[in-house]
């Protein structure tokens, strides 16, 4: 049970960081809240009686109409700057509900785009309103994708203000659109979230190997931990087991009696040898993992290392 709920909580910190990720990527930068202000100005200067083969509205309106683009470029930017500067505190969604609201404005502000140059009769004009208005579809799912609520917020609005336009205008442009446009946005939004769901997947492979990582560095800290610990503690009654074991191999209070147990002590004494040296291999391999280890290479009589090893496993032999 225990295991479950660490792993169900593992699930759903990987899914809030997903979330959260792809909102960032859905805010971008800066740059894409005032790209498209050139255009905006391009496109009230060949709309507004400039070029009458194209477009006849009058300045005013059309600078009525680059002002509103202008705020919502500027504002965006706001939006956007306090995102940047909040992102951690706010939740995820907020986060989206406020993203959702300045695109689906920018869909108000273009899809009256219609509206406001749409001229009677002249297929140019029509023309270039509609392709400038597939444009602005398609920066929705380059920029929207991440952010499936925002992406349709945009759609909705800027479709339900098209076929508005359409419906009240009429003309054969119109009626071409008016089937047209639903089936662009149908087939862009099949695109978009087969690319979302990637995107997604990707991110979430990302982070579960980021927390597999740093759960993996905790470990290996912790048993290079334990393994010091365990060091200290184990050399401790080991030197004394080896200071006692040398001295009754030197004889140091008189002979050993019977004489055979000089020979357990000798190998009391070679077994304890050989212990602290595992523990200092030990020692050793947690100073190599910490990047602290410093190589000493020295000569190894190889006859003496057979010897040893002999030593130990001939009992086991016979």
């Amino acid at each position: 049970m225990a295991d479950d709920a660490i792993a169900m909580r593992e699930r759903t910190d990987t899914a809030a960081l997903v979330e959260r990720e792809k909102i960032r990527a859905a805010y971008g930068n800066w740059t894409q809240y005032i790209d498209g202000f050139p255009f905006a100005v391009g496109l009230a200067a060949i709309m507004s009686g400039h070029w009458p083969e194209i477009g006849n509205t009058s300045p005013a309106i059309a600078a009525c109409w680059v002002a509103a683009a202008s705020a919502w470029a500027i504002g965006g930017s706001l939006v956007f700057r306090r995102y940047s500067g909040a992102s951690q505190a706010m939740s995820a969604r907020a986060s989206t509900s406020l993203l959702s609201a300045v695109w689906a404005l920018h869909a108000v502000i273009w899809g009256s785009a219609i509206w406001v140059f749409w001229q009677q009769d002249n297929a140019i004009n029509q023309a270039i309103l509609n392709t400038i208005t597939l444009g602005v579809i398609v920066s929705y799912f380059s920029v929207l994708t991440t952010c499936v609520p925002a992406l349709f917020a945009a759609l909705g609005v800027l479709t339900l203000i098209q076929w508005g336009a359409f419906f009240y205008f009429g003309g054969a442009l119109s009626h071409v659109f008016m089937v047209a446009f639903p089936a662009f946005v149908g087939l862009m939004t099949s695109y978009g979230l087969t690319v979302g769901r990637k995107y997604d997947q990707a991110l979430r492979l990302r982070f579960e190997n980021e927390a597999m990582t740093h759960a993996l560095t905790q470990a290996n800290r912790a048993k290079s931990d334990f393994l010091a610990s365990m060091s200290h503690e184990l050399r401790t009654p080991l030197n004394a087991v080896l200071g006692y074991a040398d001295l009754m191999r030197q004889r140091t209070f008189g002979p050993i009696t019977p004489a055979r147990y000089g020979t357990y002590v000798d190998d009391i004494h070679a077994s304890g040898e050989h212990l602290l040296q595992m523990i200092n291999d030990l020692l050793d391999l947690s100073k190599i993992e910490a990047g602290r280890r410093e190589f000493e290479f020295v000569p190894v009589r190889l006859s003496e290392v057979a010897k040893d090893a002999l030593r130990f496993v001939e009992p086991q032999a016979q």
